[in-house]
């Protein structure tokens, strides 16, 4: 087995892939996108799909990149419910700088939740963002956090920005994967697992 969270290292459109999964690579632009279908469960990732996208370099995007992060917003878009709110979860430690994607990310998120309020733009769905930290630092599981936050905002889903681990370094900085498989660190036990069946609505990654 691999060390790796992305499912497109695990199974290749080139490979014989085990039976219930399917996958495939396109390039638009300068963007190589690879979609991995799972239809069942016992494999090495669980059921889901992952949509990966493999850019020059994500870690110097700016406005000139403009067609790679509409791509990037078109498949996470498709991996939403179409309306209701979202509940943006920034997962990881802010003070690990290999971690602190998710905790960085909610900072930038242009949050349109208030308290009886509507989005302040026609068009923008509802949406609330909180990186929750680490257990060691509140004393409480991210389920635990997670579980709590879903209760009281009642979103349509939650997505959770994560660091994931790759085999291949070259891919560090440039490469993104969507799922809606749901956080599912390796531990079947471990208290960052996040999924429909533990928090009631859809969790994409």
């Amino acid at each position: 087995m691999r060390l790796t969270d992305m499912a497109d290292e695990l199974y290749t459109a080139a490979a014989d892939l085990p039976g219930g999964v399917r996958a495939a690579t396109a390039k638009r632009g300068g963007v190589t996108v690879t979609r991995v279908e799972i239809a069942r469960e016992g494999l090495e990732k669980p059921r889901g799909r992952y949509v990966t996208l493999e850019v020059p370099s994500v870690s110097v995007l700016d406005e000139r990149d403009a067609e790679v992060i509409e791509q990037a917003a078109d498949e996470l878009r498709a991996l939403l419910p179409p309306e209701g709110p979202v509940l943006v979860l920034g997962v990881g430690n802010r003070r690990i700088t290999a971690d602190a994607l998710g905790p960085r990310t909610v900072q930038r998120i242009l949050v349109t939740m208030g308290a009886g309020t509507a989005p302040p733009v026609r068009g923008l769905r509802p949406v609330a963002a909180v990186a929750p930290g680490v257990a060691a630092a509140t004393g409480l599981s991210l389920q635990q956090l997670a579980a709590a936050l879903v209760g009281q905002l009642r979103p349509a889903a939650v997505v959770c920005v994560d660091s994931l681990c790759s085999a291949e370094g070259q891919r560090l900085g440039r490469t993104v994967q969507f799922s809606d498989s749901g956080l599912y660190p390796a531990q079947a036990d471990h208290t960052r697992h996040l999924t429909r069946d533990t928090l009631g609505v859809p969790v994409v990654v």
